[in-house]
């Protein structure tokens, strides 16, 4: 029987950077070199100050991942996620990196170590930001993969940002197909949008989340946050609360792996938040050692500046 992860298997994190912190930490079981993250979102204490209230992760060491934001003044942030430890057998590389977007810039790249680029895709690890005052069209990076370029742009130039991303590529035997990169880009006005694919079995395909953003809004939440969803076989969905007349973008990588490489089949939902801070959602059960969420982002009602209720994460 082919082995695709380790007996480390997957494990599930929690990071809080404390008041006065500008990093935290997660003590994980050793991984090898192989080992992914897949972020779980960001929470934030604070409302408006994007230094202290956005985050990035990386993997520090076999036994540590670390979370890190830009100011530690005042405020927590709670940085949520899993780690995935494959065999050879699912993934060639994994590669992570940051890169720098200027005040003045909307794109900036890093150069990563040559990838089968049609196996491989790039993971938003989320950002750190110099800006003090939410602007939407200044922070929400998205983050795409060329040859052994690596691109994050935003819509709005302004306060200077420090991008966080991992590129998994899997080994080629262990997909049905070459992995499909996916940019919903919105008409104006509404709420709901898509992008086509090539056909895949959802049941054996996994999303993995490369960042989206809104172009012009600033500090209406609810005209700024996305999650996105493999809809069909051949349709990726992006969902907003309102209808926004600006450009908004959702991308991803649609990932289609060989006919019984997994245990089960994958699992898509979503879960309500209403005048709580947390709530759940069932699936079918689950060895939950050797499963991983693919967050996807969130929306909100949320019409105003109000990151701590805005802002969503999953474990």
């Amino acid at each position: 029987m082919t082995n695709y992860i380790t007996s480390v298997g997957v494990q599930q994190f929690s990071i809080t950077i404390a008041s006065g912190s500008t990093t935290g930490t997660a003590t994980i079981s050793a991984v090898g070199a192989l080992a992914f993250i897949l972020m779980g979102g960001v929470n934030p204490s604070n409302t408006t100050n994007t230094a202290e209230s956005f985050a990035s992760l990386t993997l520090t060491n076999s036994t540590t991942i670390t979370a890190t934001r830009n100011t530690g003044t005042a405020g927590t942030v709670v940085v949520t996620g899993c780690i995935v430890d494959p065999t050879s057998n699912l993934v060639a590389s994994v590669q992570y990196g940051t890169i720098s977007v200027a005040t003045a810039s909307t794109t900036g790249t890093a150069t990563i170590s040559a990838v089968t680029n049609a196996n491989a895709a790039v993971h938003l690890l989320g950002w750190t930001s110099a800006n003090t005052t939410l602007a939407c069209d200044r922070e929400y990076p998205i983050v795409t993969l060329s040859g052994t370029t690596v691109t994050a742009t935003r819509p709005v130039s302004g306060g200077a940002l420090v991008v966080s991303f991992a590129v998994i590529e899997f080994k080629g035997a262990a997909l049905n197909q070459s992995v499909q990169t996916i940019t919903a880009t919105s008409a104006s006005g509404v709420t709901s949008w898509t992008a086509s694919l090539t056909s895949v079995v959802t049941a054996n395909s996994i999303c993995i989340f490369g960042g989206m953003n809104t172009a012009g809004e600033t500090t209406v939440m609810d005209l700024a946050k996305q999650y996105g969803n493999l809809t069909s076989s051949t349709v990726f969905t992006a969902f907003m609360n309102s209808g926004v007349g600006q450009t908004k973008k959702f991308t991803c990588t649609v990932v289609e792996f060989i006919s019984g490489l997994l245990n089960s089949s994958v699992q898509r939902n979503t879960t309500a938040l209403t005048g709580v801070t947390s709530n759940t959602s069932s699936i079918t059960a689950v060895t939950a050692a050797n499963a991983g969420i693919s967050w996807l982002g969130n929306l909100t009602s949320v019409s105003a500046a109000d990151m701590n209720q805005a802002e969503g994460a999953v474990a």
